[in-house]
Order: structure tokens, then C-alpha cells, then sequence
């Protein structure tokens, strides 16, 4: 406990969370949390751990040694002999130089005696007039860097490295008691579920898992009699996407398989899968398996009676000129390290045929003025009006023939959706529709927003704010000045009492009918809102939530209303899964409308409202489409823009404060109580070296999909 919480246990509570949600994703999920302590209790686990981070941090000082031999062998080639400030600054590097030399020697065979070696000080170099500007300027990058080097490797990283056993101890204890925790934590859910008669999709490969499988004698997962029936009652078992799989997953599978077991897949499964387009890392696949099963198969042969693969690497999507720019890059970037794959044994093959036209790979080089985004969408925007002003041809299926391009001929990918609306804005400026499949704010969008105000005031009419949003939108149409007089009959009451008042309603039992207070359209829209909202009102108590909203609909003509907006079609797709986010709550809960209610508005508190706007199909529509990397897989368009391939990788996966690989347990961020800091710990580097090199695979990975999504021709802005 003491190592998460300060003033409050959010921390705690959101690695429990996150391990809890990992250990969905794998079989016998407590049971695998038991094995990560024990794993940490063998020796030889942990040596390896110290031993692996000891190479690095060695690796690190002589790096720190080489950099200061760099500059100095750049001092004395260039430097002028004959300057005393130049021959001063030669002899700082020198002393510099034998100093890191000598302590990394020291730690690679002493470690424990780099404590003695702290109290040496950088001291300022000179080097301005007494070299080339161009080596001053080496000099000073290369010092810096080796500064920087040494001085965490010897404060931070060798403190990490001292502190390893007291860490890996601390480790054991507190997973432990986390086990525990995930343990009760997931005994209290699964009542709640069985208390709603609910499962989650996790649930139901776990019971599918407890189904399929024993324990022997010895300890080993087993078939059980159901699995060995099944497994003789498949004759194939066909696996679409294989990549994209879970250990828990494969474990289902391999039950399932013919004169397979826990540990080896049977003799009829049939595989199909590309490690180059493994991109649910974030969902918590493992490409990794995928991998495995190759490197223990043999290319197909007729005679082949064992575990064969049959590579499909011939393209029929793309052109030649696509192709052979894929190829050109990947060849010199992806490798099994990173990547997963030898590239130069997965070429792409041309197997499509292209008219002939002009499909050469566009590089766009843009000065980072600094608003480089807008810049690249300004470029993109432009190039795409130039490309339908002159009509660009786009090769028809035939692979002979072609035609003018149109708006739906091009797509736009980006990493995530955060710059995608200054694209879309840059096309509309131009004249260009555009469709953005929006992710997030959901609650917040005009249409629903009103929704949720109408249904409030259904629920409660004395929400002033609810009613006077719901009196001016477009539902209704009454004017700021038509409220304002409704609102003058009565300052002191509700805004419903006024209301009532305008159209000569009671407002409570004991108030008496009277003459309308307000004349002409403002009468006739007030008795509009009035009766409306009495007569869902009526209608609430017995209606579900799905019959409530769409009467609402019935009743206001709301969809047709969304019709004034240009983008109509995604207001409405928002409006009509409204009515399946209602029967989604009716399903796990009593709450009714006020419960609905604040079912959302605590949803939306949170920060990220976790619904998910409507969809609309943009394939029939003739517009450009931006879409994230992730959603374009098994697309393809005529013309490709892949855009803010600048930007830097989302690294929180491995500096978060827990950190977790199925094959290598959990990490830690701990607390020092004495200093009252955080700190990384050997586990945390060791693990977050291993996540480090799987997102820079899966980063890869994601542009070998973006750049494959291309037919005729590809733009690289950057």
C-alpha cells in the first residue's frame, strides 16, 4: 500500500485495473499472476534480469567513452596546435576521456567500486575561435550527449543496478497482496454479473477454457473428455487473422485441435495470418504466436507430413511502383529484432496488372514553420484539388483502361484522429467533402447533448437549463427573446412554472386553469413544448427507455430536423444508436430514465465518455476519406496521402507505473518514502526494454499496413 498511495489510492486502483484487464487476455489468469511471483523467487530469472541490465548500463559508460573520443579526435584534427585555448581544450577532452575510459573499465570488472568515482566535475570547455564552426559545433553536441550519459548512468542507472535485490524483494511482496486483491476484486464482480444474469466476452472464453481443459497429476493442462470429443469432431479448424490471437485464445484452439495439446497445435489447423500486419498490440494480442508457430513449421512440400507453411506473398492490390517503393523501405527497416519478420524473405511480388499512368511514390518535403500539421494538411488538401481539377487517371479493374478520379478515390491516413479535422477543414475550405469517422465526444455532439436535455427534462421539468436548451434548439425553434418574455411572467419561479403560466396550464394540483399570458407564434410554440414534454412525461412511466427515445422521434420529427446540417447522415447515425445505447443500459440495469441519466452523466465526467459515435459509411458516398492507420487495414484506395509520419511514438505502454509482458511478469515504478520520489526499478527497465522493442515492431508494422493500403499511387508529405 505504501508504495501507490499519496493522499489517495487512485493510483492503486488503476493498476489493479490494468493488471486485472491483462490478465483477461491470458489462460488461468490468476493462476499466471501466482507464477509471476514465482518466477521472480528463482535465481536464475533474476539473474538474468541484474546480468541483462549490468550489459546495458556497461554498454552505456564505454558508449559515454566513445562519444568523448569522437570529439576529441575531432579537436585534434581540426583544432588550431599553435592556440593555448585550443591546446587547453584538447587536454580537457584527454582528461575526460581517460577518466569515462577508466570507470567503465572499473565497472565492467568492479562494480561496486564505481561509488568511489562520483566526485569528478565537467569543467567548462572553451572551444569558441579555436576551431572550425562546424567542429565547434560537433565538439559540443558530442560533449553534451556524453555528459548526459555518464552523469545519469552514474547517479540513477547505478543506484537502479545497487538496489536490484532490495527491489526484486519488494516486488514479491507486493504482488502478493495485489494477487490477493485481483483475487477478491474479481470474486465481488463475478457476484454483480451473476446478480444480472451477465457475462462479458472474457468471461466466456474463460469458461469455454475451464470446459476444454484439466489438471494432471504432475500439474500439466490436459484435454478434458469434452475437448477430446470435439477435437474428433472438427475436421478443420480454419484461423482467420491469426496474428491478431491471444494466448488464452491459442490455448482454446490447440484444445480444440486434432492430437493436439496445451503445448502443440493439432494436426488440422489451418492458419492464416501475416506477422507484418500484427497491429492489436493495444488489445492485447501477441504476434509472437504467430511467429512461433512459423519458426516451428517447414515450407510446404507435397510430401510434407508435418507443420507446413505456404508463403502468399504475391500483391494483387497494388501497382508495381507502390510495390517497389514498399519493398525498397521495409527491406532496410524491418528486420525479426523489429518488425517480427526478415523482410527480405517476405518481398512483396506484383500479381495485378496497371494501366499505364503515373504512379512513381510522391515524397513532399514541408517547412516546419511551426505549425508543421497544418501546413501537411494545407499540402495534402491542395494536392488532392489539383489531382480533380486536372482528373487524374485511375486505373479501372480491368487493368487496361482508365478513368477521371474522383473525391472517394482518395483516402488520408493518420496515426490517430487528433489532426484529422484540420484536414477535413482544409478540404472543405477547397470545396472538397470529406468524411471523419470521429472516435470520442459522443455526450457532447449537438444532437445528442439536446437528447440528453429533452430526456431530463422529461425526467425532472424543473431543470431550468435542460428545458430553456431544449426551448431554443432547432426541436423547437423558439427564439431568445420568445424565452426571454416567457421568462419574464415569473423571475423568482422555475422556468416549467413560467411555462405553464404562458399557456394558462396549473402548475400544481391546486392552482386553477387561467388565460395563456403570452399571444400569436410564442403561444403556439409554448403549447407545442408544453404538451410535449406532459405527454412523454405520461409516457415515461411505462415505456422502456428505447420506446421513450423513439417516440421522441415520432413525436418532434428530430431526425428529419438534423436534415438543416451538412453533416446530417452522421447526426442521425449518432441519434439512432442512442437507442441501442438505452437497450445496451436496459439490458444491465433497473436504473430507468434517471438512472440512464446519470449513467451518462457520469460517463462523461470521467473525461472519456466511452461511447462511440454513430458510423456512416463513407464507400458509398463520393467523398475523401481520413482515417486512422488502424482502421484502414484491409482497405484500399486508388491514391494514399500518409500523413504525420513525423510524429513521435506514444510511449506511455512503457513508462507507465506498472508495466506487464505475459513471458517476463510485471514491473514496477516504486515510491522512495525516504526521498518521497518515484523511481524505476531493474524489473521496470528489464520489461520496458522488451515493451519498447514490441511497440517499435507494432509501430512499423502499423506503417507497412498504411502504406500497402495503395492501389495506384502513394504521398508522403513529411
Amino acid at each position: 500500500y505504501r508504495y501507490f498511495c499519496g493522499d489517495d489510492d487512485v493510483m492503486l486502483e488503476n493498476i489493479l485495473k490494468n493488471i486485472n484487464k491483462f490478465i483477461e487476455s491470458v489462460p488461468y489468469g490468476e493462476k499466471w499472476l501466482d507464477s509471476v511471483v514465482s518466477q521472480l523467487k528463482d535465481s536464475s530469472f533474476t539473474q538474468n534480469i541484474k546480468k541483462n541490465f549490468f550489459e546495458k548500463l556497461s554498454g552505456q559508460f564505454y558508449n559515454a567513452a566513445e562519444k568523448c573520443r569522437q570529439a576529441l579526435e575531432i579537436a585534434e584534427s581540426e583544432g588550431n596546435m599553435s592556440d593555448k585555448n585550443c591546446i587547453k581544450a584538447v587536454s580537457t577532452l584527454e582528461n575526460e576521456y581517460q577518466y569515462l575510459s577508466e570507470t567503465a573499465d572499473i565497472f565492467k570488472n568492479q562494480p561496486y567500486l564505481i561509488s568511489e568515482r562520483t566526485g569528478f566535475s565537467f569543467v567548462t570547455l572553451r572551444v569558441k575561435n579555436c576551431f572550425p564552426q562546424s567542429a565547434e559545433l560537433k565538439i559540443k553536441a558530442l560533449r553534451d550527449e556524453y555528459k548526459k550519459i555518464f552523469q545519469s548512468c552514474i547517479s540513477e542507472e547505478y543506484s537502479i543496478f545497487m538496489n536490484a535485490d532490495r527491489d526484486i524483494n519488494a516486488h514479491i511482496e507486493i504482488l502478493e497482496i495485489i494477487s490477493e486483491l485481483i483475487k477478491i476484486l474479481n470474486h465481488k464482480i463475478d457476484e454483480v454479473k451473476i446478480s444480472k444474469n451477465g457475462l462479458s466476452f472474457s468471461d466466456a472464453e474463460r469458461i469455454a477454457l475451464e470446459l476444454l481443459s484439466e489438471t494432471d497429476e504432475n500439474g500439466m493442462i490436459v484435454k478434458s473428455e469434452l475437448a477430446r470429443e470435439l477435437s474428433d469432431y472438427y475436421k478443420v479448424i480454419m484461423i482467420d487473422e491469426f496474428q491478431d490471437s491471444n494466448n488464452k485464445q491459442n490455448l482454446i484452439f490447440r484444445l480444440l485441435s486434432h492430437n493436439g495439446n496445451a503445448y502443440e497445435n493439432g494436426d488440422n489447423m489451418f492458419l492464416v495470418g501475416d506477422v507484418k500486419q500484427a497491429i492489436y498490440g493495444f488489445r492485447l494480442s501477441d504476434s509472437g504466436i504467430f511467429t512461433e508457430v512459423m519458426e516451428n513449421s517447414a515450407e510446404y512440400t507435397e510430401n510434407c507430413s508435418e507443420n507446413a507453411y505456404i508463403k502468399l506473398n504475391m500483391n494483387f492490390r497494388s501497382s508495381e511502383e507502390v510495390i517497389n517503393f514498399v519493398n525498397f523501405i521495409f527491406t532496410r527497416i524491418m528486420s525479426e529484432d523489429i518488425g517480427g519478420v526478415n523482410y527480405e524473405d517476405e518481398k512483396l511480388i506484383m500479381g495485378a496488372s496497371f494501366a499505364d499512368t503515373d504512379k512513381v511514390t510522391e515524397i513532399a518535403l514541408i517547412e516546419d514553420n511551426g505549425d508543421y500539421e497544418n501546413a501537411s494538411a494545407v499540402w495534402t488538401a491542395a494536392k488532392i484539388a489539383e489531382m480533380l481539377e486536372n482528373k487524374a487517371p485511375v486505373c479501372c479493374k480491368d487493368g487496361v483502361s482508365s478513368r477521371p478520379c474522383e473525391n472517394r478515390d482518395f483516402c488520408i491516413l493518420l496515426r490517430n484522429n487528433d489532426s484529422a479535422s484540420a484536414y477535413a477543414d482544409e478540404l472543405r475550405k477547397l470545396g472538397i467533402p470529406a468524411y471523419l469517422e470521429e472516435t470520442s465526444g459522443y455526450i457532447q455532439s449537438r444532437e445528442i447533448s439536446l437528447m440528453i436535455n429533452l430526456l431530463k427534462t422529461v425526467d425532472n421539468p424543473l431543470r431550468d437549463t435542460s428545458l430553456v436548451s431544449v426551448m431554443l434548439s432547432p426541436m423547437f425553434s423558439m427564439t431568445p427573446d420568445e424565452v426571454m418574455e416567457i421568462r419574464l411572467l415569473d423571475r423568482k419561479a422555475s422556468m416549467y412554472s413560467a411555462l405553464c403560466m404562458a399557456v394558462g396550464e396549473k402548475f400544481s394540483a391546486d392552482e386553477e386553469k387561467s388565460e395563456p399570458l403570452v399571444k400569436g407564434i410564442c403561444l403556439e410554440k409554448a403549447l407545442n413544448i408544453y404538451s410535449i414534454i406532459n405527454e412523454l412525461r405520461m409516457y415515461s412511466a411505462s415505456d422502456t427507455l428505447e420506446q421513450l427515445i423513439r417516440r421522441i422521434y415520432e413525436k418532434t420529427d428530430f431526425l428529419s430536423v438534423m436534415q438543416i446540417y451538412s453533416d446530417s447522415e452522421k447526426k442521425k447515425a449518432n441519434l439512432r444508436i442512442l437507442i441501442e445505447y438505452a437497450k445496451s443500459y436496459e439490458k444491465s440495469s433497473c436504473g430507468g430514465l434517471s438512472g440512464f441519466l446519470r449513467f451518462v452523466e457520469k460517463s462523461s465526467s470521467l473525461g472519456n465518455d466511452g461511447f462511440r459515435n454513430g458510423s456512416t459509411s463513407s464507400s458509398s458516398e463520393n467523398v475523401v476519406s481520413i482515417k486512422t492507420m488502424h482502421k484502414s487495414k484491409g482497405l484500399e484506395f486508388p491514391f494514399v496521402f500518409a500523413g504525420n509520419l513525423e510524429k513521435k511514438f506514444n510511449t506511455k505502454d512503457i513508462t507507465n507505473n506498472v508495466i506487464i509482458d505475459y513471458r517476463y511478469g510485471i514491473g514496477f515504478i516504486l515510491r522512495n518514502p525516504e526521498l518521497l520520489t518515484l523511481y524505476s526499478t531493474v524489473i521496470h527497465r528489464y520489461i520496458g526494454g522488451i515493451k519498447k522493442s514490441k511497440l517499435l515492431s507494432e509501430e512499423l508494422r502499423l506503417l507497412y499496413v498504411a502504406l500497402t493500403r495503395a492501389k495506384d499511387k502513394l504521398f508522403i508529405p513529411g
